[in-house]
């Protein structure tokens, strides 16, 4: 613990990770400084080593998420506004009372199926499946790659899927093939097929 008095306020510094972190506490009391020290250094060792409490965030709704979700959104993608805002709409109406933490690779399949009992084109539900893993953060980072390790010769770099369009209709979709309801549907994948490399 290393705190010191400069000009009336206490500060505080140490080493973490082998940088030299100095900080002002802000406060004139010994006591407060010490405690705020304690806070920092519990702070930067919880973030270096991922150990962060995300119990609140993970039993939200995927409602509740969207909605942050698309307040960030349109500030940075306005001309995108309406539809996200259209894609969301869906993902609300579906899946918006599951909770984040329920959130797996059978609801996508599921979400999947009943946008196609509503005669939803593919490239409707591959880019609202999209959304759905965009406001899921890393969690929908994972499922992207859970659902490309099964299904590797579906998906491209991007994580897409061409094979819905083509199941759905039941003929071959370019040169992404795969299997219809599977994976990431984020983005309809152009790249080369197994077969092509």
């Amino acid at each position: 613990m290393s705190v010191y008095k400069r000009s009336g306020v206490w500060w505080y510094h140490f080493t973490f990770s082998g940088r030299h972190i100095q900080e002002s506490t802000k406060s004139t009391r010994k006591t407060v400084a010490t405690e705020a020290e304690k806070n920092r250094r519990l702070e930067l060792e919880r973030s270096f080593n991922a150990v962060e409490d995300r119990r609140r965030e993970r039993v939200r709704s995927i409602s509740e998420v969207a909605d942050q979700f698309f307040e960030d959104y349109k500030a940075h993608n306005p001309r995108s506004e309406t539809f996200a805002d259209y894609a969301l709409g869906h993902v609300k109406r579906l899946v918006g009372k599951t909770m984040v933490i329920d959130v797996d690779v059978e609801t996508a399949k599921t979400y999947q199926t009943d946008r196609l009992k509503e005669k939803a084109s593919p490239k409707s539900i591959n880019e609202e499946v999209g959304f759905l893993l965009r406001v899921l953060g890393e969690q929908g980072d994972y499922l992207r790659a859970k659902m490309r390790r099964w299904h590797p010769e579906t998906f491209g770099p991007e994580g897409g899927c061409a094979g819905i369009h083509a199941r759905s209709e039941g003929r071959a979709a370019g040169r992404g093939e795969g299997p219809a309801l599977e994976g990431d549907l984020s983005r309809a994948y152009a790249g080369p097929s197994r077969g092509d490399a």
